[in-house]
């Protein structure tokens, strides 16, 4: 006779490895081609005995945040980061006297272009005994391209062996009194509001944005509890609206243009596709932007625009025209990681949580700033920091009226 359950787990078992399967399946046709380009940069060398020492430490420093931060003048087209997305190495050549830089990325032109910038700026950075060697070549055929098939067996695998810890861990009791889980470590209602002055973002002159006096403490608090201008914060972080009137554009870019002060290289990402507020908010041109890039009809480069303000201009990535058909999904969520590697902070502008989709999103990040509008108070956060389960929730914020 079977035990009480057995067969509801091994039922658990069987549909979390088709959901797998499918998961996998549905990857491997969103999985895009990876191409890559090299260039080489010549080293001088006065010895065979120092040379490979000195390509080491080269190479080092091809990856250092100055070659970048003059890569992305190179190739920035006056949009910090605009072909830094590409995955970028620099390393000694197998036969000794020059540098290998490579880079990879979905699109061929970018992986071209972003070894080409970033070979040109080791150069412009260290000088002699530097040169320039052979320009990259756009690649015709891509490094990988895996099918939709082997993506769906590992899909099934990774099912298969979830469900097996499912089952093992709905059989072991729980310590007695235990009071683990996430109710106990969600922020309280009232316990950490920010509260912000939102006559925000003001004409500096020159059409440049800048944070109005009234709210400059209320924004320096914010972004020292978020870590944003020492770099000790997250790399990557979701603004999350509790409905469409709470004012997440606002908060984003005040902790853009906090962080771009300090600098940090700062981007503003919104992936509100259905009611998008930023392009209009922060004077930028809204399409193409993050729903042309998610259906393939733009490059990264395509969607970023600079952002002039003050005491220090950022990036930011309107929401463009399209539907929200994609997100969160594993395209949204490689560009969100690519996104972290190239810059400083990332805030990403959630859906409303209030129906909007706001939670998936969220999902994708360990760091949350809630917001809500004037007519919000702390228990409406409160709320909206349960439903994300509240581990990753760092701030509250709150517009005064």
């Amino acid at each position: 006779m079977s035990a009480p359950g057995r067969g509801a787990g091994w039922r658990t078992v069987l549909v979390l490895t088709l959901v797998g399967a499918a998961a996998g399946f549905a990857w491997g046709i969103a999985d895009r081609p990876v191409y890559r380009a090299a260039a080489t940069v010549a080293v001088e060398s006065d010895s065979e005995g120092a040379d490979r020492a000195r390509l080491e430490r080269f190479a080092q420093r091809g990856e250092s945040a100055a070659v970048a931060r003059r890569a992305a003048a190179i190739l920035g087209r006056d949009v910090p980061g605009a072909d830094l997305l590409a995955d970028v190495s620099v390393e000694p050549g197998p036969a000794g006297g020059f540098l290998v830089v490579g880079a990879e990325s979905a699109a061929p032109d970018v992986a071209a272009a972003a070894a080409d910038g970033y070979a040109r700026a080791l150069v412009a950075t260290e000088g002699d005994p530097l040169a320039l060697g052979a320009a990259p070549a756009v690649p015709g055929e891509p490094l990988t391209d895996r099918p939709a098939g082997p993506w769906a067996g590992i899909g099934a695998v990774a099912g298969l062996l979830a469900g097996l810890l499912a089952v093992a861990a709905t059989r072991r009791e729980p310590p007695r009194g235990s009071r683990q889980g996430a109710a106990a470590r969600r922020p309280a209602a009232g316990d950490g509001i920010v509260d912000f002055d939102f006559g925000l973002l003001g004409d500096a002159g020159s059409g440049a944005l800048a944070i109005a006096p009234a709210a400059v403490a209320d924004a320096g608090m914010l972004a020292d509890r978020l870590g944003v201008r020492s770099g000790a914060g997250a790399r990557s972080l979701a603004v999350v609206p509790v409905n469409a009137l709470a004012p997440a554009v606002e908060v984003a870019a005040t902790l853009a243009i906090a962080a771009a002060g300090a600098g940090r290289r700062a981007l503003v990402v919104e992936s509100d596709l259905d009611g998008p507020t930023l392009a209009d908010r922060l004077g930028v041109e809204p399409s193409p932007g993050l729903a042309e890039y998610m259906a393939g009809d733009a490059a990264p480069r395509d969607v970023l625009r600079a952002v002039a303000a003050q005491p220090a201009g950022f990036a930011c990535v309107p929401a463009g025209n399209g539907s929200a058909g994609g997100l969160p999904g594993p395209r949204f969520a490689d560009l969100a990681a690519r996104l972290a590697r190239a810059y400083d902070l990332v805030a990403h502008v959630t859906p409303p949580i209030d129906g909007g989709g706001g939670e998936a999103v969220a999902a994708l990040f360990d760091d949350v700033v809630v917001v809500a509008g004037p007519a919000g108070g702390g228990a409406e956060l409160g709320r909206a920091a349960a439903r994300l389960g509240g581990d990753q929730v760092r701030a509250l914020v709150r517009a005064r009226p």
